[in-house]
């Protein structure tokens, strides 16, 4: 098991119990890819340091901590560039791993479907492909430290090498695509209503899609991305004069912080599912003190894969605020794991989808 060092780092003038709350979302994602956090520090620049990001005299200062404590792997939460990696490990002697290589490795283990598989693939060789200087290459998972190459001719080598494997896993995701593509076809020629489940990751997508089905067959957790697999159930909603009504609910990845932009790219298959929908639950935990900048994550990310599904915004855990809390009257408020709110958002999700043809 893989002792890890955290570090989140923050600039002024972010507020520290902001950075403070993202530090426990980078352990939480530590933990979510079975690694053990073995210490950690937030730390706040002024500048970033171009050569090294935190500045070799910081670096210096770490060593210790880092020895005492056998890290054998440091997490930074940020985006780091290549060369600046590099110069890190080379401080350090330890591997060193930015915000994306972190949730990557998340992902590598939580897929299992072949569209899911695929997409971690992908996400993983267009973070690479930039990644390469004077040969290096990073694999989180392995035993050692990254292999190293005599030269950028082997970079160049490698490079051409991504490109390769990045246009096959393109192409493959593309007919995986192309498949679901006609069963979501044949699902509208049949008139079944298909809804899609948005949100971020431990807002309770799961535990929703559960208690609309009454059923607890679906993973539900209390961590980071439980699941990256799209899951697709039948739910019904309610019995009327001609018949029973049902609508198709796809548990879609799970949002984030910073959600790191090959994630989205290599996942843009499965975020489609949105783009697809007749309506987009976006799920929301409003017991979160961020919930807000959370919700607009979401939404900044649904824009820029262009989907334009009519939202409604169901806000989760209720049951978690304090009295006298005014839930946001643009949405509904439910209580999905004490089954809270659930007839009053059916009803709703019927009058979107259905229209307002009376029930029985």
């Amino acid at each position: 098991m893989r002792r890890v060092y955290a570090l989140e780092v923050y600039q002024y003038p972010t507020p520290k119990s902001e950075a403070a709350e993202d530090y426990t979302e980078l352990q939480a994602l530590i933990r979510a890819a079975r690694f053990v956090p073995v210490g950690g520090e937030i730390y706040q620049l002024r500048d970033l340091n171009g050569h090294t990001y935190l500045g070799s005299g910081k670096l210096e200062m770490l060593l210790p901590e880092l020895l005492a404590q056998q890290v054998d792997l440091v997490v930074i939460d940020a985006f780091i560039k290549p060369y600046q990696l590099k110069n890190i490990e080379d401080v350090f002697n330890i591997e060193v791993a930015d915000r994306t290589r972190l949730i990557l490795e998340i992902f590598k283990q939580r897929a299992h479907s072949k569209e899911g598989k695929l997409q971690v693939e992908l996400a993983e060789a267009e973070y690479e492909i930039g990644r390469q200087i004077g040969g290096r290459g990073v694999e989180l998972s392995g035993l050692g430290k990254g292999v190293r190459g005599p030269g950028e001719q082997i970079a160049e080598k490698q490079r051409r090498a991504y490109r390769r494997k990045i246009k096959l896993l393109k192409d493959k995701l593309e007919e995986v695509k192309r498949t679901r593509e006609a069963h979501a076809n044949r699902r509208r020629t049949e008139a079944q209503h298909l809804i899609s489940l948005v949100g971020y990751t431990n807002a309770g997508k799961s535990t929703l899609l559960n208690a609309l089905m009454k059923s607890d067959e679906i993973v539900a957790r209390d961590q980071l991305f439980t699941t990256v697999d799209p899951t697709t159930r039948k739910i019904f909603l309610s019995l009327t004069e001609t018949g029973p009504r049902f609508a198709y609910v796809t548990d879609t990845v799970g949002f984030i912080r910073k959600l790191p932009h090959e994630l989205v790219e290599g996942f843009e298959s499965t975020l489609d599912l949105v783009a697809e929908s007749e309506l987009a639950l976006v799920v929301v935990d409003v017991s979160d003190p961020r919930w807000r900048e959370k919700r607009e994550n979401v939404l900044e990310t649904l824009d820029s894969i262009g989907s334009k599904a009519p939202l409604l915004f169901v806000y989760n855990k209720i049951d978690q605020l304090p009295a006298g809390t005014t839930v946001p009257s643009d949405g509904i408020a439910v209580a999905a794991a004490l089954g809270e709110g659930l007839d009053r958002l059916k009803q709703e999700i019927e009058r979107r989808v259905y229209g307002k043809e009376r029930a029985l």
